[in-house]
Parts: C-alpha cells; sequence; structure tokens
C-alpha cells in the first residue's frame, strides 16, 4: 500500500498566522478574543512537546467545529435576521480554531483530510494529509471584511496578508526585482478592483435590503424602521404647485407630528433598543 500524498501547502512567513488574528481582533472589534487566540498558538508553537494525536480525534476535533458553527448561525441569524451573515462570518474565527490549534500541537503538523470530507472516513485508502493553516488565514481576512471601521484599513491588512504569503511563495528562479515589480502590479490592480467592488456593494445591498423589507412574508417589528440613508433618490423636476394646504386658525404652528423614536442605525435599519410597550385604552 502506497503512503498517501500530502496536499499542496502554501508556505507561509513565520508567525503569520498571529498577524492575522490580531489584524482581525483589531478590525471586527474582538482584539481581545484575537490576542487570546494568538497567544495559544505561539504557547503551543514554542513548547517542545506534540502530541501523537490519532486519526479519531482529529475527526472528533473537526466534529465539534462544525456543531460550533451550527449554533452560532442560528444564533446569528436568528438576532440579526437576514444580516446575520455578516455576524457570522465575523465569528467564523472562533468557530475554526480548535483545527488550527490541534494542527499545531500535533507532530504531524497536518490534519487528516477525512476530518473535514466526511465521505473520505470510508475510504482510509484515500485520506491524505492537509495544512489547514493557509485557508484559516484566508478565513481571518474575509472574517475582517465585515468591519465597520475605515476602508483603508482593512485594505492594508489584507495586502499585508497576501504579500507576505506572495513573497513565501515566490519561484527562486526568477531575478528579485521580477516578483516585486509583478507584485506591484497585482497591488494597484487590486485597489482598483476594491474601489469598484466597494461601489456595486453598497449599491446591492441597499436595493436587496429594500426588496426583502417589501416582501409580503417579512416579519414586522415595531422596534426596527428600515431607511434609504445614503442614497441617492429622485429630485423635483417641477416647481408647479399642486395641493395647497391651509391649517386651521386654532392649529398652533408650526405643527410636528412624531411616528416612533428609535436610537441604534445599523445596515440600513434603525432600532429602538430595549422600548417596552404600555397598554393603552381603545378611544
Amino acid at each position: 500500500m502506497n503512503p498517501a500524498r500530502p496536499a499542496p501547502s502554501i508556505p507561509l512567513p513565520r508567525g503569520w498566522l498571529l498577524v492575522a488574528l490580531c489584524g482581525w481582533g483589531l478590525l471586527a472589534d474582538n482584539l481581545a478574543g484575537g490576542l487570546v487566540m494568538a497567544a495559544l498558538l505561539l504557547g503551543v508553537a514554542l513548547s517542545p512537546f506534540k502530541w501523537n494525536i490519532a486519526t479519531r480525534d482529529f475527526h472528533r476535533a473537526a466534529d465539534l467545529t462544525s456543531v460550533i458553527f451550527g449554533v452560532v448561525t442560528v444564533l446569528q441569524f436568528q438576532r440579526y435576521s437576514v444580516h446575520g451573515i455578516y455576524e457570522i462570518l465575523r465569528a467564523a474565527p472562533y468557530c475554526f480554531f480548535p483545527l488550527v490549534l490541534v494542527q499545531s500541537a500535533c507532530t504531524a503538523q497536518r490534519i487528516p483530510l477525512s476530518a473535514l470530507v466526511y465521505s473520505l472516513r470510508r475510504y482510509p485508502d484515500d485520506d491524505r494529509p492537509l495544512d489547514v493553516a493557509p485557508y484559516y488565514l484566508l478565513l481571518c481576512v474575509v472574517a475582517a471584511s465585515t468591519t465597520d471601521q475605515a476602508g483603508i484599513s482593512f485594505a492594508v491588512f489584507g495586502t499585508v496578508l497576501v504579500a507576505g504569503v506572495l513573497v513565501a511563495a515566490r519561484p527562486r528562479r526568477y531575478p528579485g526585482w521580477q516578483p516585486t515589480l509583478v507584485l506591484g502590479l497585482g497591488i494597484a490592480l487590486a485597489v482598483a478592483t476594491h474601489v469598484g467592488i466597494l461601489i456595486a456593494q453598497r449599491s446591492l445591498e441597499a436595493s436587496f435590503a429594500y426588496w426583502i423589507n417589501q416582501l409580503p412574508w417579512t416579519p414586522s417589528n415595531a422596534n426596527t424602521a428600515f431607511t434609504s440613508i445614503g442614497s441617492i433618490g429622485r429630485l423635483k423636476l417641477s416647481d408647479r404647485i399642486r395641493v395647497r394646504v391651509e391649517p386651521h386658525p386654532d392649529v398652533r404652528l408650526p405643527l410636528t407630528m412624531q411616528e416612533a423614536s428609535y436610537d441604534t442605525f445599523k445596515y440600513g435599519n434603525w432600532k429602538a433598543v430595549e422600548a417596552d410597550f404600555q397598554a393603552i385604552d381603545k378611544l
């Protein structure tokens, strides 16, 4: 029987996962969690002890990760409705951290692919080791993209991480200036693409949220109001007066009307936090 060949691995600079966790924590307002996970990875990496973990233990770690991710998904969708996808992505590094920690603590520094692909557990001959560190780094970048921070912060964070991976994986047979030139051109193209995608994303998000809220099955919530703040609407093209309204002499001006009050704005929605209703008698 031939031993299973390892899956192709992307080389990472030393300590790059620690940078990814700290950057994600800073951008996604999870700095304490990012620092704790980075400290755990650093402690395991510096420890002289490593464990020969059995395949079934890798399977249990992956199953635990799946359960955690499922619970987080249900809770976030229940709390944030259609906007829960952002919160799920933001919390994803927490969910999949056990896999990276187990890989760092084992002697092989890899996990079996069958831990992630359930069908391979019935065919152990087709199983092979996999390095999940590069994929976890990409997950941290995606999770940090849900931040409300300035776009330039995430752009710098993502550029530094990706550039470090490309430099570590660059072919050694070419002169140093060629990879540097290609990397610079790639960064310039990425910046232009990012600006275009950002403009399109804002337009699509506003349209999608508007149409979702217009559907008849959309649950109504008296504590939530959808607005189009920041959107450009139609301008009045004529100064022609069509209707005049004159107040009654007993009405004092200015006359104001208040329908509701909201104190929190997020993802295009105004919400009234902890606003309790009071029962009133019918007129």
